[in-house]
């Protein structure tokens, strides 16, 4: 996630737009994320439109990551920001 290059970051936020999803997971498969998916011969392998959180919340390996806060936070900011960030 900290070392995807700006292409591929691009060519999702672009494939999302394409689909009309707002929240979707782009499945990728390649050598390199931090090079362009055209570079390594990599490839978008599916998009889901209800895609799982499981995975980034408690990884086999590498960082955990809270990625449901800021699917929250983009549906419903007004009631995210004066409701529930108070709570935590």
């Amino acid at each position: 996630t900290d070392i995807i290059h700006p292409a591929n970051v691009s060519m999702a936020e672009r494939i999302s737009k394409i689909i009309d999803l707002d929240i979707c997971g782009i499945d990728i498969m390649t050598t390199d994320i931090s090079k362009p998916l055209s570079e390594t011969g990599g490839a978008v392998l599916e998009v889901n439109a209800g895609p799982g959180f499981r995975m980034h919340l408690a990884p086999t390996s590498g960082l955990p990551r809270n990625v449901a806060a800021p699917v929250i936070d983009k549906l419903f900011p007004q009631f995210f920001h004066h409701h529930l960030s108070n709570r935590f």
